[in-house]
């Protein structure tokens, strides 16, 4: 989980910070840096995509030096969001 001002990302918002915030970069050079599609990738940071694959969140978590477990817990549908 990512947890901004106290409260947790959705995982849209997560993957978009990730992204944006700690590898400083854009979708399109993100997604050609991880091999993962744009399209995919931008379904994902606007909600189309709720639950991708979970190889698609480590390879995420990794490019962007996170533990993946950041990105997995969101697989959790027990998870409550703030």
């Amino acid at each position: 989980m990512i947890y901004i001002n106290g409260k947790v990302l959705s995982l849209s918002g997560a993957v978009r910070y990730l992204r944006a915030v700690r590898a400083k970069m854009t979708t399109k050079d993100f997604a050609k840096f991880t091999k993962i599609s744009s399209k995919t990738l931008c379904d994902i940071e606007h909600g189309r995509i709720t639950k991708p694959h979970s190889k698609t969140l480590i390879q995420i978590a990794r490019v962007c030096g996170e533990d993946e477990n950041v990105l997995l817990d969101y697989l959790d549908e027990n998870v409550e969001m703030k």
